[in-house]
């Protein structure tokens, strides 16, 4: 958490009450948590199990800021970090490798005090832009990025139904991954070494550097029950897994890796048909496909389940003559990077992937 010393603290009167705007200590955890269990805007991102697992696992500086009232009643939650590294401007995040950020608050005076004290904060620290990843349509007239969708849709109140969710082709290749080509799906933790394994190359052949294993293990400690791993096997050998968090009362698969060459098996379809049943035995109602950028297989593959694309609001408060920023494996001038990157042996990648993964938050 941040220090009280390292942030200001803001005063403004609301409803005939004063809005106190702080830093966030170790002794709002749960008040935090509630807030966001509470709140519509809430993700699993916002948690502190994610907050405690960024913590643990990369150098970037907590300015988790609190809105609370005359009673200490806390009414507002802005999770911010002060990311720094070599090939970027230093600035503010909301929240770090989430696809889902921003400010959770109970009214929308909350909402206006933890923005100004953000600006505050980024302008008395230097900092070149504020990125707010939010999920929901919220608009504060800041420049905005309008590259990323999500992919959310409910889930039937049967396991059985499951099937029929999603479109013919899509789920006659999930039938055959199991009757024709023999795949198994097991839950359990137990499979985390393989899944990780899966995870580094799958990234390294997306031509990105996948996150050190030691931020996905602070991930399933923080979560306990609330974080599992799916595996998908062919005579006992894993060749496509996924890390995924139950919150309140949705699916957020967010981790995953499958072996290109078994493909042909259809082991995503699979995965994921396996994955909503679980998610409805669990006593889920909403499945949550994630992020993916516009016109690209990730995209096709989430709409060739079934699922509609909903636009993220992802929003840049530029406090310098810099432009909006455009880091992702799309961009033009990362192409030859990603070209060398997807040479790279796996365990190659996982040792460099580790170190430099911080720098993209």
């Amino acid at each position: 958490m941040a220090d009280p010393a390292e942030a200001g603290q803001a005063r403004r009167p609301t409803a005939g009450r004063t809005l106190r705007v702080r830093p966030a200590t170790g002794a709002d955890r749960a008040a935090w948590d509630a807030l966001v269990l509470a709140s519509p805007r809430g993700t699993p991102f916002h948690l502190e199990a994610w907050r405690d697992a960024v913590r643990r696992s990369f150098p970037f500086t907590s300015l988790d800021l609190v809105a609370e009232d005359g009673e200490g009643r806390l009414r507002g939650a802005f999770p911010l970090w002060e990311v720094k590294n070599p090939f970027r401007r230093r600035f503010l995040l909301s929240a770090p490798f989430a696809v889902y950020g921003g400010i959770v608050a109970e009214d929308s005076a909350a909402e206006r005090a933890l923005l100004a004290e953000a600006e505050r904060l980024a302008r008395s620290r230097g900092a070149a832009f504020v990125e707010i990843r939010s999920r929901d349509p919220v608009d504060y007239g800041f420049n905005r990025k309008d590259l990323y969708v999500t992919f959310l849709r409910d889930l039937p109140r049967s396991p059985d139904d499951c099937p029929a969710m999603l479109p013919r082709k899509a789920r006659a290749a999930a039938r055959q991954a199991s009757e024709r080509h023999g795949l198994v799906a097991e839950m359990g933790r137990s499979a985390f070494d393989e899944f990780f394994d899966l995870f580094v190359v799958n990234k390294r052949d997306l031509g990105s550097p996948p996150l050190p294993k030691r931020f996905l293990a602070a991930l399933l400690d923080s979560f306990g029950p609330g974080a599992d791993v799916l595996t998908v096997r062919k005579d006992g050998r894993a060749i496509a897994a996924v890390m995924t968090f139950f919150f309140r009362d949705t699916v957020v698969p967010y981790y995953s890796g499958s072996l290109a060459r078994t493909g042909p098996l259809h082991p995503n379809n699979f995965m994921y048909l396996k994955l909503m049943e679980e998610g409805v035995k669990r006593g889920m109602a909403r499945f949550d496909f994630g992020r993916s950028r516009r016109e690209t297989g990730a995209f096709d593959f989430k709409k060739n389940q079934g699922f509609e694309p909903t636009p993220l609001h992802y929003q840049y408060l530029l406090l310098d003559e810099g432009p909006v920023p455009d880091v992702h494996p799309g961009n033009p001038r990362f192409a030859l990077a990603a070209a060398a990157w997807k040479r790279l042996p796996a365990p190659v990648a996982r040792v460099f992937g580790a170190a430099i993964s911080r720098y993209f938050p």
